[in-house]
């Protein structure tokens, strides 16, 4: 697939196909371009903050998480999801 060719569901496949053989870098690069195909969508933001959480990246993960929410994450038991997933990461980065 070229570039130009792929959609942002495609590139969020590719990302969460790093993801599975563990590289961070291509699945960031490939979220960061379902982003830009698609702003208004959540689901980069989601599994980008997912990744950066158990990367022990924390304060990039709560921003992740901000800007799913902030593009209308599905309301329901997903929206929950992500508002426990925040808080739990917000829990655990350190105040100083």
């Amino acid at each position: 697939m070229g570039r130009g060719e792929a959609t942002a569901e495609d590139c969020l496949r590719l990302g969460w196909l790093g993801y599975a053989i563990d590289d961070q870098r291509a699945l960031e690069t490939w979220c960061h371009e379902a982003e830009r195909l698609a702003p208004e969508w959540a689901e980069p933001h989601l599994a980008l903050g997912w990744a950066l959480e158990r990367a022990g990246r924390l304060p990039e993960a709560l921003e992740e998480y901000d800007a799913a929410l902030r593009r209308g994450v599905a309301p329901g038991e997903r929206a929950e999801w992500v508002k426990v997933r925040r808080a739990g990461v917000e829990a655990r980065i350190p105040l100083w």
